[in-house]
């Protein structure tokens, strides 16, 4: 992992709106942030960085994303390969988050 600290995005439950925030750039401080072990969904050049065991342990509810139920503290990156970065442009972050989610939108609509 690169050391130093990244611009990652935050979602915390009960917050509406993500911010962005810098990060030191190490495993500890992404457990620290979702409170607990780390789990990784990786879309595009971007990851969803979240509690793996959140469910389990009844974390708050915080939204959704790909048709799954995000619970406790998310954060969204950048990578590169296997690295966490900076994310560069926030904009295309956002527009991502919200294609995937227009996906899966489309798909419940032609199963119903």
């Amino acid at each position: 992992m690169r050391e130093g600290e990244i611009l990652a995005l935050r979602k915390r439950p009960g917050e509406r709106t993500a911010k962005l925030c810098k990060i030191e750039n190490s495993l500890k401080a992404f457990q620290e942030e979702v409170e607990g072990y780390i789990e990784v969904v990786h879309f595009g050049r971007y990851a969803l960085i979240c509690n793996g065991e959140g469910k389990l342990l009844e974390l708050d509810a915080n939204f959704i994303f790909g048709g799954d139920l995000i619970v406790g503290t998310a954060l969204f990156a950048q990578v590169d390969g296997d690295e966490f970065v900076s994310i560069e442009d926030p904009a295309d972050l956002v527009n991502e988050i919200d294609k995937i989610n227009l996906e899966i939108g489309k798909r419940l609509m032609e199963g119903a």
